[in-house]
């Protein structure tokens, strides 16, 4: 399954998020670039140096802010394979380059990047966002709406005649990762589809927003790839943005969401520097709020449409199990799964599905194929003729881990599932492919037994790819 987010990504968000800042009287902010136009925040530089030297006791907060869940809506609610001789083994095939559905970059931010504004006493506030899940949702930073009371305008500014304006209401707010969800009054644009894994240093990327200079109409910049922190879940480009950039998208050459700007900064010695958060940012909850909007319960638990994370699919979690939701990606497990030193207990579980980086034209099997391969010689193929295929889905392959795995999405790019990835030693793990709205897709389920995927399968029967 997909790698956990690791407690030392939390210490760097609280270092960085310039969006945890009580309250103020405003004040300009002149070693910020990339922020709203006018919020109460701090020097973020100096605020990052002063934290630095207190690692410890940040380490110390954060383990005690997790000790207690935080709340999901904070501000309003709203209704809504291996390479041997042996037989059994994976045939490798030549690799190639994956190239996803494409969409011009400076075409798809004209389209979905939108201005959010609202009014104080101290005056008007505005930064930017992107319309992602169906087109009913706005995503931009936490500080962007730091001071709104529950309603914002959004408007989009196309390339000719007057700009569109909605209203929109914050539905959450997570101030870990900066970032913010606004639920529409009406759609604005077309959303974007996420990324595929994380970006190569030096890539090229394309920026929308409204900045300071020119923010009564959009700006779209170029900018590249110039390092990571954290993993890769915040990402520092050089690229021109200023003052309003904040919660606008950053795109790659394919028209996809690579992540959104937190802030910038200029410096005569190093240029312009400018961090996003990753699309890796919303596996922290926004992408689980997107899904609330397509639930159905029942008495023995939910039913969820996953178009708005951009999976065309729905799943079946039991009351007992939890999720973890990201753009393109959902897994689900017991709440009691675990995992003794290097046994595996019955009771470990888990069922997930993705988008798959697949090849244009690429069929089911070469794409499964291609996936098994990319594992290496951790896992050997397990000849199953009972393994259970769920309806919609073409082809299944089981395979077990015979060792403990575990690669990060660095040197997973390319690959039919471009992230992080872990297994346990002794881990039975069965993938199916199929094809929904033109996307091909992965489900697969992990267990310590064999017999949960033959015949009727309990565990695959929870995805499917119609309602």
């Amino acid at each position: 399954m997909k790698l956990p987010v690791v407690l030392a990504v939390l210490i760097g968000i609280l270092v960085l998020a310039c969006s945890t800042v009580a309250p103020g009287p405003v004040e300009p902010t002149p070693n910020i670039d990339a922020t709203a136009v006018v919020e109460p925040t701090l020097d973020i530089h100096a605020t990052v140096e002063a934290r630095l030297a207190h690692e410890q006791a940040v380490d110390a907060t954060v383990e005690a802010r997790l000790a207690v869940e935080r709340p999901k809506n904070t501000t309003v609610t709203v209704d809504p394979a291996p390479r041997t001789n042996d037989p059994s083994a994976i045939t490798p095939e030549p690799t190639v380059d994956p190239a996803p559905r494409t969409n011009d970059p400076y075409s798809v931010v004209q389209k979905s990047t939108v201005k959010v504004s609202y009014s104080t006493g101290a005056g008007e506030h505005y930064g930017s966002g992107v319309v992602v899940g169906d087109g009913q949702f706005v995503v931009t930073n936490a500080h962007v709406v730091y001071d709104a009371l529950g309603g914002v305008e959004v408007a989009h500014y196309p390339e000719v005649g007057p700009r569109v304006v909605t209203d929109g209401s914050i539905i959450y707010v997570d101030e870990f990762v900066d970032l913010a969800l606004i639920r529409l009054r009406d759609p604005l644009g077309p959303p974007v589809t996420a990324s595929f894994g994380t970006p190569k240093l030096g890539e090229d990327l394309v920026i929308g927003g409204f900045p300071s200079i020119g923010g009564e109409t959009l700006t779209a910049t170029a900018g590249t790839v110039a390092g990571f922190q954290q993993d890769g879940l915040i990402i520092k480009f050089d690229g021109e943005i200023g003052r309003g950039n904040s919660g606008g998208p950053v795109l790659n050459t394919k028209g996809q969401l690579v992540g959104i700007v937190t802030y910038g900064r200029s410096d005569e010695s190093a240029g312009n520097l400018g961090m996003m958060f990753s699309t890796e940012a919303f596996y922290y909850g926004l992408a689980e709020e997107l899904l609330r909007f397509d639930e159905t319960s029942s008495i023995t638990g939910e039913r969820y449409g996953l178009k708005a994370i951009g999976i065309p699919a729905y799943v079946d979690k039991p009351s007992e199990w939890i999720l973890t939701v990201g753009l393109n990606y959902l897994d689900m497990a017991p709440a009691s799964n675990t995992y003794s030193g290097s046994q595996l207990t019955d009771d470990y579980k888990v069922v997930g599905v993705f988008v798959a980086n697949s090849l244009p034209g690429e069929s089911s099997a070469a794409t499964l194929n291609r996936l098994l391969t990319e594992f290496g010689e951790s896992f050997e193929r397990i000849p199953e003729p009972a393994l259970y295929t769920p309806s919609g889905f073409d082809k299944c392959e089981l395979i077990k881990a015979l060792k403990e795995y575990s690669e990060p999405s660095f040197t997973r790019r390319g690959y039919v599932f471009p992230s992080g990835w872990f297994s346990h030693l002794g881990l039975y793990t069965v993938f199916c492919v199929g094809t929904s709205d033109g996307q091909k897709l992965i489900a697969y389920a992990e267990s310590a037994d064999k017999d949960d995927f033959l015949h009727e399968s309990w565990l695959l029967s929870k995805i499917s790819l119609a309602r």
